[in-house]
């Protein structure tokens, strides 16, 4: 049953990345340590950060812990989590030069949507790894007797036939808070804002910062809905509950505009000395890319997919720093009539 639980969260990157294999550049080796770093880095920093802070107030007010703790479930806390998710990406764009160069914007959205599936599985897991022996195996899964809600864990042929599933589904609360992959869905929006705020500039930043205040708003709202509380509050949160049913698909609108962003970014990648083969006897080039992809299977689809990525990367880089880019070009070509020039156009 964790396995199961733990292969949806997967699932729903691996399904991201997927959907991301035109623009991307990273490896999905890469996408998947970045779930890691959800599930052990980011998760166990968001709860300190909330205990430390809780605390502090408590003892410097002297309100009841308890009281804080269901006010900042809606206040803060969001904040914080929505932060912390992301900040994982943040610090690879600002410390390391080459991310900041030659990532493409669909790379962030998936290091985002990773960190937050992982920080969503520790979730499952605190709450739910106790109850193994206290599971019934249901159609589709195992319900899992905890509370009141009876949270089903998708079976192994359940996701695979899912949309980023959840790892853990509670039919109590609405669809997109109870059988998606809450954080996947946010934080990749969140990977979105963080390549509009640090990879452009202008009014790209402002719309970056705004669709972050919206995802911790998003964050908020929901778990002020899940109190059944009702005030300010309710009002505040009926815009987000508004688009609440349609956040299933914010993660493929996300990448929609990755993509229409990267077709700039990465346009040195369709450089005429850089086509494979059968790129250039076809008539476009993707046709030509998925013929040498299946010439020689397997072997020929992970080389044809690195090929590409490091192309992709190139453009970037050479949309980045065009005279640097170029110099770089005109040292690593050969000589027309080398024999390198005539291994490097192999069948595929």
């Amino acid at each position: 049953m964790i396995l199961a639980m733990v292969f949806a969260h997967v699932w729903g990157v691996l399904e991201l990345v997927a959907l991301a294999t035109l623009t991307r550049t990273v490896r999905v080796r890469t996408v998947l340590a970045a779930l890691a770093v959800g599930l052990y880095a980011c998760a166990p920093a968001a709860i300190l950060l909330q205990v430390a802070w809780t605390r502090l107030v408590a003892r410097l007010t002297g309100e009841q812990l308890f009281e804080l703790v269901r006010v900042g479930s809606y206040t803060l806390d969001p904040l914080i989590e929505e932060l912390v998710k992301v900040m994982p990406l943040v610090a690879l764009i600002v410390i390391i030069p080459a991310v900041r160069r030659q990532w493409s914007v669909a790379d962030c959205i998936l290091i985002g949507a990773a960190t937050g599936s992982g920080f969503g599985l520790a979730e499952d897991l605190f709450r739910y790894s106790g109850a193994v022996n206290r599971s019934m195996p249901v159609n589709g899964g195992w319900q899992l007797a905890v509370n009141l809600s009876l949270p089903i864990v998708p079976s192994p042929m359940k996701t695979l036939t899912s949309w980023l599933p959840s790892g853990a589904a509670i039919d109590d609360l609405p669809a997109s808070y109870g059988h998606y992959n809450l954080h996947l869905m946010v934080s990749a929006l969140g990977g979105l804002a963080i390549a509009l705020m640090f990879l452009y500039r202008g009014h790209a930043r402002r719309v970056g910062i705004a669709l972050l205040l919206y995802i911790a708003g998003e964050h908020a709202a929901g778990n002020w809905t899940i109190t059944g509380q009702s005030g300010l509050g309710s009002a505040l949160a009926a815009p987000f509950n508004a688009l609440r049913d349609i956040l299933w698909v914010m993660p493929i609108a996300a990448l929609a505009i990755a993509w229409w962003l990267d077709r700039q970014r990465q346009r040195g990648a369709t450089a005429p000395e850089l086509a494979l083969a059968r790129e250039r006897r076809s008539t476009l080039r993707v046709f030509g890319v998925l013929n040498s992809a299946v010439a020689r299977p397997p072997a020929s689809i992970f080389w044809v997919d690195q090929l590409s990525r490091m192309r992709r990367a190139y453009g970037a880089a050479s949309s980045s720093q065009p005279d640097a880019a170029e110099r770089l070009r005109q040292v690593d070509l050969p000589p027309k009539n080398s024999a390198k020039e005539n291994w490097s156009s192999p069948v595929i």
